[in-house]
């Protein structure tokens, strides 16, 4: 829902990381770049995109299979429950064979990908059904037929080609200072939120200390004119960010999820913001 703004505040840079991965949602919806040769690199803590690559490379038509199934509320917990259940599993078992892969998983986290608001697609809730899907939109395999999907799948396997994957903690891709030899270097953090107002226990992998360490990063980092980093958060975090001239943001969408429900008593849709680095461009809106 804010990826085109991320990407008018980022540019086309040579450079794209992202440090948590999610469902690709920022990286899909880059625009064409100019650059001959552009860098993409993301972070896949558990290994479901690298699970994803090889089921599409060595058992398309098994994975396009698992990933054609109508919009149903009880199957996507049902499939969040079983891609968590086999996280550490099919880690241990790519790293262990180069050629493994199981394809019902690549299919049901393409299709949980398709319906999913949020960074997080194993995120669960104390709620045993857990959040409910899009409404809104027929996005990837959702609403296609098995061709379609295919065919979609086969698109999304070009894209992919040369993303680079790392697996693991959010600085395995942001250590070092690897990101300042490039002219632009363009970095979207989307980690747990840390703060009181939210509920604690909502992602599959709770930390409420991340985006305090990415706080001290990105300080940091400040100093390299040409490294631009978006960071999402609640407006009641990132204040040392602010204080040396971070720009904050509303989101443009309106508020995600939570403002879809008519009656909401999610008070926290109302303080959702980017907060932007001021190498960002900075031009294509009124900021506060």
């Amino acid at each position: 829902m804010i990826a085109d703004r991320v990407w008018q505040l980022l540019g086309d840079v040579k450079m794209y990381i992202e440090p948590f991965f999610g469902s690709g949602a920022v990286l899909l919806k880059r625009p064409p770049t100019k650059h001959k040769i552009s860098y993409e690199v993301v972070n896949d803590k558990d290994g479901f995109v690298c699970n994803v690559w090889r089921s599409i490379q060595f058992s398309m038509d098994e994975t396009a299979r698992w990933a054609d199934w109508p919009v149903n509320h009880a199957d996507k917990a049902a499939r969040q429950k079983y891609l968590i259940k086999h996280e550490q599993h099919l880690l241990d078992n790519l790293i262990a064979d180069y050629q493994w892969h199981d394809p019902k998983l690549a299919g049901f986290w393409i299709w949980l990908a398709c319906l999913w608001i949020g960074p997080e697609i194993t995120l669960m809730t104390k709620n045993k059904i857990g959040q409910r899907p899009d409404l809104l939109s027929n996005k990837g395999v959702i609403g296609k037929d098995r061709g379609e999907i295919k065919k979609w799948i086969s698109i999304l396997s070009s894209r992919l080609r040369n993303v680079k994957v790392v697996c693991g903690d959010w600085k395995r891709v942001c250590g070092g200072n690897w990101q300042n030899r490039y002219p632009s270097c363009g970095i979207f953090f989307d980690p747990p939120y840390a703060t009181d107002f939210r509920d604690k226990e909502i992602y599959h992998c709770e930390s409420l200390t991340i985006a305090k360490e990415v706080e001290e990063w990105a300080l940091k980092k400040m100093k390299h004119k040409n490294i631009r980093m978006v960071i999402c958060g609640y407006e009641d975090e990132y204040k040392k960010l602010v204080k040396k001239g971070w720009k904050v943001e509303a989101w443009t969408a309106g508020g995600g999820y939570g403002n879809q429900r008519k009656k909401s008593k999610n008070e926290n849709r109302f303080r959702e913001r980017l907060f932007i680095s001021p190498s960002c461009l900075q031009n294509t809106t009124v900021l506060f």
